[in-house]
């Protein structure tokens, strides 16, 4: 028999008798009766049925009686043996329940097995649970069973962490087959409300909206279901909204400062409402206002002038109240209650010369950590007057001219240089205004264009001026530094001379004066020359001042010269000189007496004391002289004879004379001209 099992015995199947008058036979249970069994007997029908919870293996017996009408028949016996129940085993169903933290809850584990139990109407068993020790529960969870083990009491603190715990209990069915238990399983969800959402923050606004951001909440082991957003206005609720994700847009009350409004989140879920979280300050939606029309820019000295027309208030958004204007990253706010706007904005990071981006936005009451404003952009030069960087180089070019250039005088400063103006002054220097206009105050003034040379003629010989070049770029007008220029003297139209006099050993003429048209050489001059004379043509020579001599070349020394000059005069050390030659003014025939060799004088007995003597000579004075005549005595000169090449002259002089020779030369005239030589110092 199987645990529970039945069975119907025919019990005349099992008895021997031999008479054909069976309905006589009486069958009757002996004592002992069978351990683990029940029957019943309906005359020769036995029903036995095996307990459910019979041990398998176990064998035992019933004793059976039976008689007829006349006499007792022998007992018999049937053995009966439990073998393994073949019913399916029980299938605990999944047991699950929630609990709050903080609670505690009855599980009732075998509430929902009894579907699967192979012996209706006899009740299963806990014989064991799994996981209920405190090394194996979660901090703040504690499980607790019931004398039969078939409850389990879970108690959750108010600080245990959300989340499942799931335990094991062991279920055994009547027959107490140890082989036939099974394990179900029951988790334990500790669940609780959500936690408060983080971060929450607007993300966007518009038309009457703003849209709002969290991070979910922690939903402690309990889905979130949503999140409830109430919208208040001065201390009011004015809107509950229902959000299913952690982004949500919100109607307003309306656009603008006015209308602003504080949002609280909740988050829900089945356990219930997390603590609120209020956005920290308020927020309010609008209409950022349209990008400026009408843009343009001037250029300015490290800067721009920024132009655009007024924008319009958005319909709908609160009124435009300022712009913010930018120039090569350099802002400014700015209001404006006309047509047209602008603006000047000059900074020092900003380089002239190289284009720079500027930009207008206009700005309303709109939040301004959410506002993307709209703007117009463009790009332009600044440009500042010219810079002077150098003085002008001044050149004389003539006693009337003189030559300006100013190619590395300026610096452009961002906008190219249209017009020059070059000014010569001797009084106050000329002006200019911003617009470019020059007042000359006197000054001779060339207007150049964009040429960076010009030459002023007329100029008044032997006069010193001022030179000012002034450049225009329409930013502007800069007056550069000043030069100093001096024309050089006139043409030399008179010279004054004298001589030939002493110039060492020869006779040279000296030059004392003369004129340059009206005016006179004076001792403020110096004058370069050159000689010529015969076939010779001398070179140049100087600048001398007046009372010098006009040295003449060698070969110039016996012929009649002429000289022409030109005049110079000293400034600053630095001398100016006409470049034109004078005309040739004859001057005569400067004279070298000297022989063209020393000569030489011997002593007629030098033991004798006397000085006496003769001078010998190979070589006179080369030139067209008039008279060439030599003199021999105890001193220069004496009685002059004409002279011979060779030629010799005998000296009586005493002990205590000295013996002398003298060289005259005749010319311009009958002037005559002197060289005397000392007897000892050619012995």
């Amino acid at each position: 028999f199987e645990p529970g099992q039945e069975k119907l015995i025919d019990l005349l199947k099992l008895t021997d008798y031999p008479y054909d008058d069976v309905d006589e036979l009486v069958y009757s249970v002996l004592e002992p009766l069978p351990v683990g069994f029940t029957y019943s007997l309906s005359g020769s029908l036995l029903t036995l049925t095996a307990d459910p919870n019979a041990v398998k293996g176990t064998l035992t017996t019933m004793q059976l009686a039976v008689r007829d009408d006349l006499s007792e028949g022998r007992p018999g016996r049937i053995e009966l043996r439990v073998v393994p129940s073949t019913r399916p085993l029980a299938q605990p169903a999944a047991d699950s329940v929630i609990t709050k933290r903080g609670e505690s809850t009855p599980i009732d584990v075998l509430e929902n097995d009894e579907a699967t139990n192979p012996f209706p109407g006899e009740p299963l068993r806990v014989v064991d649970i799994r996981g209920i020790d405190g090394g194996s529960l979660p901090a703040g969870v504690t499980v607790t069973p019931s004398a039969d083990n078939s409850t389990l009491t879970a108690t959750i603190s108010s600080t245990a962490q959300p989340g499942d715990v799931t335990l094991q209990y062991q279920v055994e069915d009547a027959t107490g087959d140890a082989d036939r238990r099974v394990w179900g399983s029951v988790t334990i969800s500790i669940q609780d409300r959500p936690d408060p959402v983080d971060n929450l923050q607007p993300t966007a606004f518009a038309d009457r909206s703003v849209s709002l951001r969290w991070n979910p909440a922690q939903f402690n082991n309990s889905p979130i279901t949503g999140y409830r957003v109430v919208t208040t206005s001065g201390g009011s609720t004015i809107d509950t909204t229902v959000c299913t994700g952690t982004t949500c847009t919100l109607a307003t009350p309306g656009n603008g400062p006015a209308n602003a409004v504080r949002y609280t989140v909740f988050a829900v879920n089945a356990i219930g409402e997390s603590d609120p979280v209020t956005l920290a300050d308020p927020v309010w939606s609008d209409i950022v206002p349209a990008a400026p029309t009408g843009l343009s820019a001037e250029p300015l000295d490290q800067g721009l002038t920024v132009i655009w027309d007024e924008v319009p208030t958005p319909s709908g958004g609160s009124a435009v109240s300022g712009y913010v204007v930018t120039v090569g990253g350099v802002g400014v706010t700015s209001s404006c209650a006309s047509a047209t706007c602008s603006v000047n904005i000059t900074d020092g990071s900003i380089a002239n010369g190289v284009p720079v981006t500027f930009s207008v936005s206009a700005r309303n009451g709109a939040y301004g950590p959410l506002a993307s404003w709209n703007a117009s952009s463009g790009q332009a030069t600044p440009a500042g007057p010219p810079i002077a960087t150098a003085s002008p180089l001044a050149s004389a070019t003539g006693d009337t001219s003189i030559s300006l250039d100013w190619s590395a005088a300026f610096n452009s400063n961002g906008r190219p240089i249209t017009e020059y103006t070059a000014a010569a002054y001797t009084g106050a220097p000329p002006s200019c205004a911003p617009d470019g206009t020059i007042t000359s105050n006197g000054a001779t003034v060339i207007a150049t264009g964009a040429a960076t040379s010009t030459a002023f003629s007329g100029l008044n010989p032997n006069a010193e001026y001022q030179f000012v070049v002034i450049a225009f770029n329409g930013q502007g007008c800069t007056v550069g530094p000043s030069v100093v220029a001096r024309t050089a003297p006139s043409v030399i139209t008179a010279l004054t001379v004298v001589g030939p006099s002493p110039n060492g050993a020869a006779f040279d003429f000296v030059v004392t004066g003369g004129s340059m048209g009206g005016t006179p050489i004076t001792s403020d001059f110096t004058v370069i020359y050159r000689l010529s004379g015969g076939s010779v043509q001398g070179g140049e020579s100087g600048p001398v001042s007046l009372g010098s001599a006009l040295t003449a070349n060698g070969t110039q020394y016996g012929q009649t010269i002429s000289v022409e000059a030109r005049a110079c005069r000293t400034w600053d050390s630095t001398p100016v000189c006409q470049t034109t030659w004078s005309a040739p003014f004859l001057l005569g025939v400067p004279v070298d007496p000297r022989l063209l060799t020393d000569p030489t004088f011997t002593q007629l007995d030098p033991d004798d004391p006397r000085n006496d003597g003769t001078f010998a000579w190979l070589g006179l004075p080369v030139g067209d002289y008039e008279a060439i005549s030599v003199a021999c005595g105890t001193g220069p000169g004496g009685t002059f004879i004409p002279a011979t090449d060779p030629g010799t002259c005998d000296v009586t002089a005493n002990p205590a004379q000295t013996p002398f020779l003298t060289i005259r030369v005749t010319a311009n005239g009958g002037q005559t001209y002197d060289i005397t030589y000392n007897g000892f110092d050619y012995d």
